[in-house]
């Protein structure tokens, strides 16, 4: 079965989602391209499995597994493979990205993806060359299950009671599915983008438009204005980007199946999705998905993504996705692999098995060979650094590991004072308790020298990813959700134990947490700190104990640099993938916590520590001071 107008569909999507991650402000909900792919997935898959023999499912099966093999695989694995060494040019730490590779070849990517708590609207996957390939890692699960399923509903082997149980018992699950997208797009939004479970409603519904196209007919109602569904598809893509994007995405799958179910020959909708030149993407829009991504990041890595730029960089897009097309993706497709199925399947294996070694030989030998750039001339790399010990010059020792809750296994274990801090603690004048997350640790350095040129006592506390007060309510999620429940419900009240009248708690979390990504300070997230801060100012007062705590910082997470990446390179004469934000614009975005600080500070007694203006000296927030010394080691 071949439809024109479907390989028009996969033209606009994978455009779609091509201009999106060109410029996300252009085409703010592109990334919908990829739920329109869905739906098509389900319907062509459903026209495949519909024509089986189905007197013996295992070989056909077989063929299906292969035709699926032979179709996305050789193309998936050549990527992988150049992907790999030319990011390596300009990518020092490539090896950190190559894992998501590995998990790509065997159609995992996203379950990956999924584990690493990597979202995909935030500024940590706008990096990594692999991060497109959660989408087939989402159909390639489902081609596993969905075969089977087909079989129990079509094949006479089974009753009619069998079949008429499964056909609603589909639609439950499709049901739920959606639900659970739904609920998870605001209480699990990681989960509901990856996760085959939360879309395969998508998938099921392409399928379900094919069953009532082949019993029913292919022709839609006359009072469907298809060509306006198109239109209205084209323009959603476009809407304001802080609109709901479950309601996006279910609009955006209804519009594609609709416009699937209207295939009326010579009408509008046909002629305007069968045009040769939307069709050519739509051809090659397998390999145009493949490789439009990584040239995206690399230029990222390097010469960024300017009106100057951005034409080459398109056509060296079409360039790679044409040639992979015909020299990759059609030769092998069509190939004779072997008359038997063992001597076909020993070549598939042997080409991925290839493929696999390929990437091995870049993150064991070659990456750091193959990199182009200035290493960056750091002591110490990744979060790892921010555990190493550290002794002041009195004797007493920050132990690092034992003073951070990082990981499932420290939960029921204790973070001891004689461990964690500087400066004598039982006959100190002045001591201070310093809880935080992950920054409180990077730190380290400046506590101690406070330390030691005040005559006080600090003690250093941790919890990774913690939010910068203590969770009010039973709604507090995170990827470090158990550590930090047992960070601030265990090991704080203990430490505070500790503590007599005229001591201070210093809350030094950076903040960043509250801050929905390049944009505003949602309200809900500002009531919550103000009332966790005041709760806990209250409880230390009643004690006699004061509390301090840290002004915002300039938002360097969203940069998307770390220390490393900010060095300047001679390929990257915008910059590289470090994207500053001005004094003036990072100040207007934090005005509305400041404003709270201050008010919390005047009200309660709070003291403010306010370090914006050490930490972005300058008209744009850097990663480093004037003296082009680095000042954040996070991350």
């Amino acid at each position: 079965m071949f439809r024109t107008d479907i390989e028009g569909l996969r033209g606009v999507a994978v455009l779609a989602v091509v201009v999106h991650h060109m410029n996300a402000s252009a085409l703010p909900h592109g990334y919908l391209g990829v739920d329109i792919f869905f739906v098509i997935s389900g319907y062509v898959i459903t026209a495949s499995i519909a024509s089986w023999p189905w007197t013996d499912f295992g070989a056909s099966a077989a063929r299906f597994f292969g035709r699926r093999f032979k179709r996305l695989a050789p193309a998936l694995v050549v990527c992988l493979g150049v992907t790999t060494a030319l990011n390596s040019l300009v990518i020092q730490d490539m090896g950190s990205y190559i894992e998501t590779g590995y998990w790509a070849a065997f159609g995992a990517s996203n379950i990956f993806l999924y584990l690493q708590q990597a979202d995909y609207f935030g500024a940590s996957v706008e990096l990594n060359p692999f991060t497109h390939t959660w989408s087939l890692g989402v159909e390639e699960q489902f081609y596993l299950l969905f075969p089977v399923l087909a079989w129990l509903a079509l094949s006479p082997r089974f009753g009619a009671r069998l079949h008429a149980v499964l056909l609603p018992g589909a639609i439950l699950l499709t049901v739920c599915s959606l639900a659970a997208f739904v609920w998870g797009t605001h209480y699990a939004p990681n989960a509901a983008f990856y996760l085959l479970p939360f879309r395969a409603w998508e998938l099921a519904i392409g399928a379900g438009v094919f069953i009532l196209n082949a019993r029913f007919g292919r022709t839609a109602p006359s009072w469907m204005p298809s060509v306006a569904i198109l239109l209205a598809l084209v323009a959603g893509l476009a809407l304001p980007a802080e609109t709901d994007r479950s309601v996006l995405t279910a609009l955006a799958v209804g519009f594609t199946a609709l416009l699937l179910w209207d295939t009326r020959p010579g009408g509008g909708i046909t002629l305007l999705l069968a045009n040769r030149p939307i069709r050519y993407f739509g051809r090659i829009s397998y390999s145009l998905y493949l490789w439009h991504w990584p040239v995206v990041v690399f230029a990222k890595w390097s010469v960024g993504i300017t009106l100057i730029t951005a034409p080459v960089l398109i056509v060296i897009m079409l360039a790679l996705a044409s040639a992979s097309y015909r020299f990759v993706e059609q030769p092998l497709r069509h190939a004779d692999w072997g008359a038997r199925r063992r001597t076909a399947a020993l070549k598939g294996l042997a080409g991925f098995v290839a493929g696999l070694v390929i990437l091995s030989a870049f993150e064991g030998v070659l990456k750091e060979r193959l990199y182009i750039g200035d290493p960056a001339p750091l002591e110490h790399r990744g979060s790892e650094s921010l555990l190493i010990p550290l002794a002041d010059g009195n004797g007493n020792t920050w132990q690092g590991a034992p003073c951070v809750i990082d990981t499932e296994s420290r939960v029921g274990q204790p973070i001891r004072i004689e461990d964690c801090t500087f400066g004598a603690f039982p006959t100190a004048q002045r001591r201070v308790l310093v809880l935080g997350n992950s920054f409180t640790a990077a730190f380290s350095g400046t506590f101690q020298r406070i330390a030691e040129a005040e005559d006080m006592a600090i003690t250093l506390t941790s919890s990774w990813g913690s939010p910068a007060v203590a969770p009010l309510d039973d709604e507090y999620d995170g990827p470090w959700i158990n550590e930090n429940r047992y960070y601030w419900t265990d090991v704080v009240p203990d430490l505070v134990g500790t503590l007599r009248a005229g001591d201070i708690v210093f809350l030094a979390s950076d903040l960043a947490y509250i801050f929905s990504v390049n944009g505003a300070l949602p309200q809900d997230a500002l009531n919550d700190y103000i009332a966790g801060v005041s709760h806990l100012s209250a409880d230390l007062n009643a004690r006699g104990i004061g509390l301090a705590i840290l002004g915002p910082m300039p938002l360097a997470r969203e940069a998307n640099c770390t220390p490393d990446t900010a060095v300047s390179q001679w390929f990257a004469p915008q910059g590289g993938p470090c994207h500053y934000y001005s004094r003036q614009a990072t100040l207007d975005r934090l005005a509305p916590l400041q404003q709270a600080q201050r008010e919390l500070a005047q009200d309660s007694g709070i003291i403010l520590v306010d370090l914006f203006d050490f930490f972005c000296p300058g008209q744009i927030c850097t990663y480093g001071s004037r003296d082009t010394i680095v000042l954040y080691r996070d991350e």
